[in-house]
């Protein structure tokens, strides 16, 4: 085991991991993204407030039981950034971190606790 963390090491120090946001090397417990850039993505309070923003832009629109997002969305930054990695690039990576932050997030609150399933819509653009 140690000469596995030993080689992971040396490996990081030939191609270290760089944080998506601002480029730095992440330290050894960081993933995808420094905790500087991540302290810098502002967080909803959705998984606390179930009568939230989210939830009240589809009001008349579809039928949905609760809505949430992890983060608000601010252009050029960090998450932009990540949420391109993920659609763009395909960064698997990316995906499971978010999903990660996401779960706890659900797993610590009061009504998405529960949840059965998630149903996740894509709307798909037709081709010209």
């Amino acid at each position: 085991m140690w000469i596995s963390s030993i080689f992971d090491d040396f490996i990081s120090l030939i191609y270290p991991k760089i944080c998506i946001g601002c480029n730095q090397a992440l330290l050894k417990h960081e993933e995808c993204i420094c905790t500087i850039c991540k302290f810098h993505i502002p967080k909803t309070s959705h998984f606390i407030t179930e009568e939230n923003n989210l939830k009240k832009l589809f009001w008349g629109k579809v039928e949905i039981s609760s809505a949430a997002a992890l983060s608000e969305f601010v252009k050029d930054n960090s998450l932009q950034k990540m949420i391109h990695a993920l659609k763009y690039e395909e960064n698997k990576e990316m995906g499971i971190y978010l999903g990660k932050q996401i779960a706890y997030e659900m797993k610590s609150s009061l009504f998405f606790n529960s949840i059965d399933y998630i149903r996740h819509l894509f709307i798909q653009q037709k081709k010209s």
